[in-house]
């Protein structure tokens, strides 16, 4: 059961991750996402710069919290069920958003750490460098699940 509940709060927060920079961060092309950060972090020429402060890639703490509130809702049921399940619904869903702001700091101001030599690493920085030249597809950043599901991949 531990790992159908890992597995649901993986889907479940990629899918939000996935909907929220599709239908939010890239609703119009005068959205600041876009206008800032896409232009700032250009897939072509400027995609890395160790010279970016944190602020410019790591998102702010509402939009991470929202990003986290469909988890947690899902696991307040849990918690009045299984108190176990509950708590690790709402903590793997953490663990994810954290995943997602590591790899996407990373994927623009390198540093060098061992992660970074992954496969997994290498092929999510390929899959988020592809979104940032062609900015309507490859919306997910921290999976490419969805991209794959709604046929967003490039």
């Amino acid at each position: 059961m531990s790992l159908f509940i890992i597995l649901a709060s993986f889907m479940l927060t990629a899918l939000t991750e996935y909907l929220l920079h599709r239908y939010y961060l890239h609703k119009n092309s005068g959205h600041p996402h876009i206008t800032d950060h896409h232009i700032n972090f250009h897939g072509n020429s400027t995609y890395e710069n160790p010279e970016a402060e944190r602020n410019e890639i790591v998102s702010n703490l509402a939009y991470i919290l929202i990003s986290w509130t469909p988890c947690v809702l899902v696991s307040l049921h849990w918690v009045y069920t299984h108190i176990f399940y509950g708590f690790l619904f709402a903590f793997t869903g953490l663990c994810y958003l954290t995943w997602v702001e590591t790899v996407h700091y990373l994927f623009h101001k390198p540093h060098n750490y061992y992660i970074e030599g992954t496969h997994t690493f290498n092929h999510l920085k390929k899959h988020h460098r592809t979104h940032h030249t062609y900015y309507k597809t490859n919306y997910g950043i921290g999976s490419s699940i969805w991209d794959y599901i709604f046929q967003t991949k490039k």
